[in-house]
């Protein structure tokens, strides 16, 4: 009986380690941008590479004003494609990556979207399908 118990012991030991490590791996890879009222919500993920404060990133990073309606297929860092309305705001680069700013009517909020996880995209307005995003927004802000 001693001897069961402490394989059940040693086992549970062993999990928690193992549990330990996936979570440690999993924060250290994450580099997803929260939304700009994730502040306020504490969702914030610090671990955004090149950037110690995302909310920082637009105050920091060469932009232009924009407006533009694109409708987009996004790929999040998990890898999940999603439908997104997006009403642009902003589009700029930082560290050799292009991101862009708007209001996203599915999540009904802020957020910034990395140019090269979007799969596909269009201009709503006109229904024209863009092939190179960072282009097409910075000719819409001049």
């Amino acid at each position: 009986m001693e001897l069961l118990l402490s394989a059940i012991f040693w086992c549970l030991v062993l999990a928690l380690v193992l549990a330990s490590k996936w979570l440690e791996s999993h924060r250290a890879t994450s580099d997803r941008l929260p939304s700009t009222d994730a502040r306020s919500t504490g969702e914030a993920n610090q671990s955004f590479r090149g950037v110690s404060d995302p909310y920082d990133l637009w105050s920091r990073i060469d932009s232009q004003e924009v407006r533009a309606q694109l409708g987009l297929q996004y790929r999040d860092p998990d890898g999940a494609i999603t439908a997104r309305d997006v009403d642009v705001q902003q589009v700029g680069r930082l560290n050799q990556q292009a991101y862009f700013r708007g209001y996203c009517h599915l999540r009904q909020a802020d957020r910034t979207f990395r140019i090269d996880r979007i799969v596909e995209c269009w201009d709503t307005e006109s229904g024209e399908v863009i092939e190179d995003v960072e282009a097409f927004l910075r000719r819409a802000g001049d």
